[in-house]
């Protein structure tokens, strides 16, 4: 954590520096008395920045460099503790000067002032920070030595792998190849290579020994090849077996003449000691016609050209004598051409202490032909079930093992070790007594020939079967179908049951490879029954060790594809983002499971065979190209094994796996895989070699950082983040992978995962196979997966988290550490995480941006980083820090994290000090530990659970954070404590504590304070105190003494029951519901439902009808009624005059300002326009009697963003108390608006106003319309109920027009017009008020709207030709059928009888029935 203590230090020297300079221009007083030591100050500290700003992590790793960068920050912090002191608080009074002069006159010791030990105090920490300086100057701690160019090399400039490097890589993986192909043997020794030479078999035999230095030619090589065949060749034996031996150092360029004559001379001077001279072609044949008679050994030494050997060759044909030619090469693939297909190698070990010395990274390799050796192992095995037939696996325990089936039903699941193996069906056959041997193996090899949702049916059929018909039928399949069967038949102890097996099931040429398992050698040789079956016969034991392939291949992925829990989505979204892009990104935090993700999907793809290459390549750190290229074209022959082994040999001989990749992408569809990605350079070097050239391939990148996943896909619609399990997801994986009694604590535990699935598998396959307990793990979670051998998996998941934390910003590293005062698993408001850390100064004003702004950043940064994470994609308000991180933070070392806590039952060796106290809501509250603290420096107090008044002392002078909220037992004493004691708060929050309420003026002594929040306390009134707090910034209060409002007030009516009274009746049940009905009615508080249903199709009374009219009525009746109390408070507080003065406030609300408000809420109106730097405001209280007043506030307001209005209940129905129109200059800032409250039917905002708003983002109005340009507006500013944010979508229609229509024309430009649908919450008609007019309202296609309920209100005031229950109207509605989706419609006011036909016509009409509920009309 090196580079986070270094993070830490620079950013409390820079707040110090700010601090100090803030200091010097603000306070003449202390500038004049200690002038010099500030600059002094000043000028140190920028000195110490610079220092800091350069040094490297490696320098800070030293432990003497840690310690004086921590005392660095000690210091950082006293001096900028020190400076607040006397700038905030201990101001000199005007009567100091009497003080000082009467104490001089009666020559009394006066007690110091603030300023002068504050004086003192900087004087003090001058001498400090000399002391730090000349320290770090002592022992060279950081200093000019220390530039960007010992920081570390760039990666990409890393020098690229040397030939050697690369090929001996190359070469490690062909004998990976060489093992899974049987192709590898065991070592020899010189006694071997001898036996290799003087095997049996007529025919002429090249045996090659091959050597280099990781493949590379090597100059010392050459005698080791020459030391090791120079014994053979001259050992005795082999000198009586070869009387005819020939050494021949071939020469460049090759000479036949030259060859032959040193041949043929070597060969007869052993004879007949003399020397041959070729002097013409037909002496030199009869002398070769002589050496092809006659059995010879030759050695070829330094063959290096496939020319040379092929004109060797020619002079060297077989002549079936036994003949044995032996060539030494320092090229592969001139030895494998010499040695022919099939072939075998073996590395030859050291064979005696005098020979020359050669090790594993100067290989020997003997290579020689099939026929000298007998191959073993379970590569061997592989290779045999390519060319089908019967392969027979005998030895002890061999039945029982599984280890032959699990390898079986790995190759059916096509993992990629199993190249070119590809099977359509696998069969288990075990041979037990009492079976019907033929028809039942038969009958299970036709069934599961079947797919698997068939074969239930299939068992059904064949179970009345005879055997001659099932066995026909079986080859049937077999003769006539393409399939292939893989079939392991155990148990089998006959012979002959084997020949009737052989007999009736299998023919030839078979399709099948039958692999036989057994006990006995006898009968696996009889199973076999070819010439060569000692090769299709493997002993049990060769391959009982073998682990690689199921180890690595199937196990693997089983392990991953059964871990995958609730990732449906994301697998979907792959494939979405593939079907319109070449090239995605998949991208989260390491551990996440990405990779197993995609691996996942890769492997279902890979099934369906839809692209002819499969590619999956990590990259490696730093990249090289070259490197990468090799990985990826091998991942390329994966499946094919031979071509795997080409590209190989090739690659060790020189060639380009640069032009072998691109030759694929761009002649195949590939699907490639880059897994680890981590740098934006990295990719543009990839790409820009060979990806952009093939449109063809689609590429799947693998990154942790959300940047390089967007540089690569440019957009976010190619790219998929790969989040954390949530809570229930990561329980459920738990589960999956512990499979046994879950033991207690064990969600603690996986909250501490932090939902991420390598730590959750981690742990609880450890426990699993463990003794832990989970105790042990919680109690030191992090201690245990660091210290823990057993989870070694988890090392690089460390690693990244350390190099993750130190990638950070430094402004970003506070905020990290800080996130630890809150528990894990605990919601997170963000505007309080953002205004604490305004408080502590890790947020601050910077040019063009203030400190919430700045903020806001980091909290979205931290949201990126997955640190953090949101509790709803839609939610902007609650987060929570994610367990694991938060785990990891916690146990960094104490003198890097300044968060201490009280939890449980504390050690008593526990930390004592620090800058940030956390009690826990589980700390069982002993004030003697808590009075042992050592609170002296502690800069926040954070509270969870009971409130106890000993948790505030007076040594917390320096305190800057207190945070209350949802404490309980916060009462107005401990209050008024808090106020006299704490006088250096910057961040007050009560918030919750519901036994509060009032404030008291003590409060007005925190001249600091920024922030207080006294939300859903029962506070209704702000004591006049807090006008003196002139850095106040935000208040956030809302109290709980706020009655019920509802968005509808109805007014209390009759309810008419008669009509459902007398429907009972007739059905003979008048006794019994309809006293029920009015009993129920009178439950309600006295309060009665205004509304009667309505049925809107006619048909005749039943007793069901009845009986669903009374209780859809007493439904209602439930329906509370809600009033509204005019000498409430409106949810908000009270303001004292003055608040004008606050000039500082960014944020304020709720307030109270209606006239009820002590008598003075157009006051606090006028003294609201002071506060220009307001961004937020919420009001209640507005009515038509402070309408004007606000609307003065509101308008032209240059900075405000969100507003919120609560409006008060009028005593006219339907009035425009509050017309929005009347805010002639609305801000054009403004981002929110809400308008709510009993009274909101009262307001009007029409379309028109809100288009003046151009960076709404959030809604919850009610818009009104009333003019057909209104109409025109609303279609213009759809986008508004579409675009922004909306909460609630309200409309209200209030016609000052004759006809109002929503429908297009049946000609005109409109016409043309598409339709636009609304969804809507909530859609009113209200028309009549003081107007003499008929009103029609038309709905149609233009704007159609989607609501559950209409609701209709009519009043005709005035107009004598429209009698109460008349059969005229004031209002008309039309093409009610265009709503979609409502099934009621509310009718209340002084309607008439022929708008309640009217509507009732038209809703029986309607596809949904709606149900027309009706209120008895009412008098004007």
């Amino acid at each position: 954590m090196a580079e986070f203590v270094l993070g830490l230090t620079k950013t409390a020297v820079e707040g110090t520096l700010i601090r100090v300079k803030s200091a010097i221009e603000e306070e003449r007083s202390l500038r004049m008395r200690v002038q010099d030591d500030l600059l002094f100050i000043t000028g140190e500290f920028e000195m110490l920045l610079s220092f800091l700003s350069v040094a490297n992590t490696e320098r800070t790793s030293n432990r003497v460099v840690r310690t004086w960068v921590r005392q660095l920050r000690e210091l950082a912090f006293d001096v900028e503790d020190c400076v607040e002191f006397v700038v905030h608080l201990d101001k000199p009074s005007r009567w100091d000067w009497v003080r000082r002069l009467t104490s001089s006159l009666i020559c009394m010791a006066r007690p110091p002032l603030p300023l002068d030990e504050a004086v003192t105090e900087i004087k003090q920490l001058r001498t400090r920070l000399e002391d730090v300086s000349q320290r770090n100057t002592r022992y060279s701690l950081i200093g000019a030595g220390n530039d960007d160019s010992s920081s570390g090399s760039n990666p990409g400039l890393v020098a690229p792998a040397t030939a050697a490097e690369a090929a001996a890589t190359a070469f490690h993986i062909l004998c990976e190849v060489w093992e899974a192909t049987g192709k590898k043997q065991h070592d020899i020794g010189q006694g071997d290579l001898k036996k290799l030479i003087d095997c049996q078999g007529s025919d002429l035999q090249v045996l090659s020994v091959w050597g280099s230095t990781g493949g590379g030619a090597a100059p010392d090589i050459g005698p080791s090849i020459t030391h090791v065949i120079r014994k053979v060749y001259d050992d005795p034996e082999i000198c009586q077996v070869f009387k005819n031996r020939a050494w021949v150092k071939l020469v460049h360029p090759f000479n036949p003449d030259e060859f032959l004559e040193s041949l043929l001379t070597q060969f007869f001077a052993n004879s007949h000691h003399e020397k041959i001279c070729v002097v013409d072609d037909l002496k030199k044949d009869n002398l070769m016609q002589k050496v092809r008679e006659q059995r010879y050994l030759i050695v070829l030494d330094q063959v290096s050209t496939v020319e040379d050997w092929e004109a060797i060759r020619m002079y060297l044909p077989d002549s079936n004598k036994g003949s044995r030619i032996v060539m030494s090469t320092q090229r592969l693939g001139i030895a494998l051409l010499c040695t022919g297909e099939p072939y075998q190698v073996s590395e030859i070990t050291r064979c005696s202490h005098s020979q020359p010395r050669f090790s594993r990274s100067q290989p020997l390799r003997a290579i020689y032909n099939k026929g000298s050796g007998h191959c073993r192992g379970m590569g061997e095995l592989i290779r045999q079930l390519r060319p089908r037939g019967v392969i027979s696996v005998w030895g002890d325990g061999c039945e029982e093992s599984l280890l032959i089936p699990n390898l079986c039903q790995s190759i059916m699941d096509k993992s990629k070790v199993f190249e070119g193996l590809k099977f359509q069906h696998y069969l288990e056959f075990t041979i037990s007594d009492g079976l019907d041997l033929l028809k039942d193996m038969a009958a299970e090899l036709c069934i599961y020939s079947y797919p698997q949702d068939q074969q239930q049916k299939m068992k059904d059929k064949f179970h009345g079967m005879d055997r001659p018909k099932i066995i026909e039928t079986w080859r049937k399949f077999l003769a006539e179908y393409h399939k292939l069967y893989l079939i392991v038949i155990m148990g089998l102890q006959s012979k002959d049951n084997w020949d009737l097996i052989k007999k009736y099931l299998l023919f030839e040429p078979t399709k099948c490879c039958v692999v036989v398992l057994t006990e006995a050698d006898i009968l696996a040789r009889h199973y076999v029954d070819c010439v060569d079956y000692e090769y299709r016969t493997h002993r049990f034991e060769d391959i009982e060790d073998y682990q690689q392939n199921c180890g690595e291949g199937g196990k693997r992925r089983e392990e991953e594809n059964g871990n995958l829990v609730r990732r449906e989505d994301d697998m979907n979204r792959i494939g979405n983002c593939l079907a319109k892009h070449c090239v995605i990104s998949v991208w989260g935090i390491a551990g996440v499971g990405k990779s197993a993700l995609v691996r996942n999907w890769y492997y279902k793809i890979l099934l369906k065979e839809k692209y002819r290459m499969y590619g999956w390549v990590d990259v490696h750190h730093p990249l090289i190209l070259k490197d990468f290229c090799r990985r990826l074209l091998l991942d390329f022959y994966s499946d094919d094994l031979q071509a795997k082994e080409t590209a190989l040999v090739g690659m060790m001989e020189g060639q380009d796996p640069i032009q072998g990749c691109r030759k694929i992408l761009s002649d195949k569809k590939c699907l490639v895989v880059i897994d680890g990605l981590q740098f934006t350079h990295d990719w543009d070097l990839i790409k820009s070699l060979f990806m952009s050239q093939h449109p063809e391939s689609h590429i799947i990148l693998i990154t942790n950082e959300e940047r390089v996943a967007m540089h690569c896909t440019y957009n976010t619609d190619g790219m998929v983040n790969v989040k954390c399990l949530e809570a229930d997801a990561a329980n459920e994986l738990f589960k999956t992978v512990y499979d046994l009694d879950f033991p207690s604590g064990y969600e603690s535990c996986v909250t501490k995962c932090g939902g991420l699935p390598r730590v959750i598998i981690a742990i609880g396959n450890f426990l699993r196979k463990s003794r832990y307990k989970m105790k042990d793990i919680n109690d030191d979670f992090i201690g245990v997966l660091e210290k823990n051998q057993k989870f070694h998996s988890l090392k690089g998941q460390f690693t990244w988290m350390q190099n993750y934390f130190e990638g950070c910003s430094d402004y970003l590293k506070p905020c990290i550490f800080y996130l630890s005062v809150f528990p894990a698993g605990r919601n997170i408001r963000r505007r309080r995480l953002l205004r604490r850390w305004i408080a502590e100064g890790y947020c601050k004003d910077t040019i063009g941006s203030a400190a919430e702004e700045n903020g806001e950043k980091l909290f979205l940064e931290l949201v990126n980083l997955s640190i953090i994470y949101k509790q709803a994609e839609e939610s902007k308000d609650s987060c929570q820090i994610n367990g694991f991180f938060r785990e990891y933070i916690v146990s960094r070392p104490m003198e890097d994290n300044l968060v201490f806590a009280l939890a449980g039952r504390c050690n008593p060796n526990s930390r004592r000090s620090g800058k940030h106290l956390t009690i826990g809501e589980d700390w069982y509250r002993d004030e003697i530990e808590f009075k042992s603290l050592d609170l002296s420096k502690l800069r926040s107090l954070t509270v969870f659970g009971r409130w106890k008044s000993f948790l505030i002392s007076d040594v917390m002078r320096l305190l800057r954070v207190l945070d209350l909220e949802d404490t309980s037992g916060v009462t107005n004493d401990d209050l008024e404590q808090i106020g006299k004691l704490l006088l250096r708060l910057k961040f007050l929050s009560l918030r919750g504590c519901e036994e509060i309420s009032r404030l008291p003026n003590s409060l007005g002594g925190m001249k600091q304070l920024q922030t207080l929040d006294i939300r859903g306390t029962n506070i209704v009134r702000l004591p006049p105190a807090i006008t003196r707090l002139e850095k106040l910034q935000y208040i956030r209060a809302v109290t709980n003494k706020v009655p019920c409002v509802d968005a509808v007030t109805s007014t209390t009516t009759t309810f008419v029951v008669a009509e459902a009274t007398r429907a009972l009746a007739a059905a003979g049940e008048e006794d019994r519901a309809a006293p029920a009905a009015v009993a129920e009615a009178n439950s309600v508080g006295g309060c009665t439902s205004p509304f009667l249903r309505i049925s809107s199709v006619t048909r005749p009374w039943r007793k069901s009808r009845a009986r669903d009219l009374v209780a859809s009525s007493s439904w209602l009746m439930r329906w509370p009624a809600r009033h509204h109390n005019a000498n409430g408070n409106n949810g908000g507080v009270e303001l004292p005059a003055g608040v004008g003065t606050l000039t500082a406030l960014r944020a304020i609300g709720i307030v109270n300002v209606s006239n009820g408000a002590g008598g003075n809420g157009k006051a606090i109106l006028e003294e609201l326009k002071e506060l220009t730097q307001l961004r937020k405001l919420k009001v209640s209280g507005i009515n038509s009697a402070n309408w004007r007043e606000f609307c003065s506030v509101i308008s032209g307001h240059r900075y405000l963003e969100s507003l919120s209005v609560r409006l008060d209940q009028q005593k006219e129905v339907c009035e425009f108390a509050c017309n929005f129109d009347d805010i002639s200059n609305p801000p054009k800032t403004l981002e929110s608006l809400k308008v709510y409250g009993p009274g909101q039917g009262h307001a009007r905002i029409r379309p028109v106003w809100i288009q003046q708003l151009p960076n709404l983002q959030g809604v919850d109005v009610e818009l009104t319309i009333s003019t057909q340009e209104d109409i025109e507006s609303l279609y213009r500013a759809c986008k508004v109920a579409t675009e922004h944010r909306v909460s609630r979508r309200r409309i209200c229609i209030n016609p000052t027009q004759e006809h109002l229509t929503f429908a297009k024309p049946d000609n005109g430009p409109s016409s043309c017009l598409d339709g636009f649908s609304i969804a809507l919450d909530s859609l009113r008609i209200v028309c009549g008020f003081k107007l003499q007019h008929c009103y029609q309202v038309t709905f149609g296609s233009l704007i159609t709207f989607k609501v559950e309920m209409l609701k209709v209100h009519c009043s005709s005031s005035s107009d004598s030709s429209q009698d109460v229950g008349g059969s005229s109207s004031s209002l008309h509605l039309s093409g009610l059928d265009s709503i979609i989706a409502f099934n009621q419609v509310r009718l209340t006011g002084s309607y008439g009888e022929q708008l309640k036909q009217d509507l009732l016509d038209q809703l029986a009409q309607h596809p949904s029935k709606p149900v027309l509920m009706v209120e008895q009309p009412t008098s004007i």
